[in-house]
């Protein structure tokens, strides 16, 4: 390789986020808009992760799931969200690469993961509903907690 080869590879550091193009007190209107619903939303699913937890009616294939499915969307948003709201109060609007990279690998691994927790619910939804007597038997806890645990 020469001289002239090695001028034109470029390395790329951190890029940069265009976001919502607008003027700083805009820029705050949509970072209140998008804080408070980032802390709903965190606050309803935990409030139903903790109450399937706490509740002893609520250990049942149907809210074991719904309330797992409430922990991962948790993760999910907060895959991306804490980094876009911390844009719009900052000056320099950009991201690391190694940044981007583990928020990209984030957010797709549990967007994934909750299209999965999705087919299972389904499936969950699909025996109560077309095999309400052998539902019991087919969804036992082991098939329950090995679908959280695996899937």
């Amino acid at each position: 390789m020469n001289v002239s080869d090695q001028e034109h590879k470029l390395s790329v550091s951190h890029f940069i986020l265009m976001g919502f193009p607008s003027s700083p007190q805009r820029q705050l209107l949509y970072f209140g808009l998008f804080f408070v619903t980032y802390t709903l939303t965190l606050t309803g699913n935990a409030d139903i992760a903790c109450a399937v937890r706490a509740d002893r009616r609520l250990h049942t294939p149907m809210y074991i799931l719904l309330g797992n499915f409430s922990l991962l969307e948790i993760c999910y948003v907060t895959s991306t969200v804490p980094k876009m709201l911390a844009n719009f109060l900052s000056t320099s609007k950009s991201i690391s690469f190694v940044s981007c990279f583990t928020q990209f690998y984030f957010f797709f691994s549990f967007g994934y993961d909750e299209g999965f927790f999705l087919c299972f619910m389904a499936f969950d939804r699909y025996l109560a509903i077309c095999h309400p007597l052998h539902y019991s038997h087919i969804m036992a806890r082991q098939l329950c907690t090995g679908l959280v645990i695996f899937g």
